[in-house]
């Protein structure tokens, strides 16, 4: 029990062949030698196997088991179908599976074959199929983070230095900024669907883009660039205070919040090479490793760049 239970903590086919193992030779109490034999052909023959120790091939056995199937043993094509049938499910895995056995004709199945139609990645070549993955990791990631971070460096310069206001000020507009990225988020999740991108994702962008069009041309000479910095002068300098409220346009810039959007893109775009529809976790943690990675730089540039932009 305790090597059958050694065995099930990786794989069901490792349990199996461990208990295969026990019942022949009749083993109730072993040594320790014995056990690590019986340990050692236990992984030999899962080498030797096709299957591995991914969920993936974990449904497969079960979809056998489920068919009465022996081990290396292949399924009937009619019993699978019967099977699939029996289930009344409108998954995708399974219409996939129905569909593929359809067009080959085949009498029977192996794991291996079965693997190869749910779960076989289909490979991206070229610039175009490629193109949606560069727009979702990094383009937009990082114009995403420039845009929603660089608030954080200029607005306690802008209050409190060109417009002659006290450090409050500058938490309350802060804080209503971030109540408008966390309201973005909360329409995502409300109003998005199953394809949030296609829904919210021009539309929340232009919305930020009004805000900071509001922010650079609010106020500016008309004589000088509408981009132009004109401080606002201080009462010991001959002027006085300037007003904040304009800068409560930001609440426009935080609705433009859609990291969650691209996410859920990234995820989408992973799923689409899988036969099936589910996505390879390994492949979709890396890429979001990738986004985020844009979306830090994007943050650095905001800091750095925006702050010396705003003092020049």
């Amino acid at each position: 029990y305790v090597i059958a239970d050694g065995c099930a903590a990786k794989s069901l086919d490792k349990h199996e062949a461990a208990l295969e193992k026990i019942a022949n030779e009749s083993v109730n109490v072993v040594s320790a030698s014995e056990a690590e034999s019986i340990l050692a052909e236990c992984a030999a023959s899962s080498k030797q196997s096709l299957l591995d120790d991914s969920d993936e091939w974990l449904m497969i056995e079960k979809i056998f088991s489920a068919g009465g199937v022996g081990r290396n043993e292949s399924m009937d094509v009619d019993i699978l179908r019967s099977l699939i049938e029996s289930l009344h499910s409108d998954s995708s895995i399974l219409s996939t599976l129905t569909d593929s056995l359809e067009a080959s004709g085949e009498k029977e199945i192996s794991r291996a074959q079965m693997h190869k139609i749910l779960f076989q990645r289909k490979h991206r070549s070229g610039f175009s199929e490629n193109f949606p993955l560069l727009i979702l990791m990094s383009y937009l990631p990082f114009l995403y983070s420039v845009s929603t971070r660089i608030p954080f460096i200029f607005i306690a310069l802008e209050i409190t230095q060109g417009r002659g206001r006290e450090l409050w000020e500058v938490g309350v507009v802060l804080g209503t900024y971030q109540v408008s990225r966390a309201l973005g988020n909360l329409i995502v999740v409300m109003f998005g669907g199953k394809d949030p991108f296609k829904r919210l994702q021009i539309l929340l962008s232009c919305i930020a883009l009004f805000g900071w069009s509001f922010l650079a041309l609010f106020g500016r000479p008309s004589e000088t660039s509408p981009f132009s910095f004109t401080p606002y002068l201080s009462e010991t300098d001959g002027g006085g205070t300037g007003s904040i409220m304009p800068l409560f346009a930001l609440f426009c810039v935080g609705l433009g919040e859609t990291i969650v959007i691209l996410q859920r893109s990234l995820m989408m775009e992973t799923a689409k090479e899988s036969p099936s529809g589910i996505m390879d976790e390994s492949l979709v943690a890396q890429r979001f490793s990738y986004q985020y990675a844009f979306v830090s730089f994007g943050a650095t540039c905001a800091f750095i760049v925006g702050g010396w932009l705003y003092t020049t």
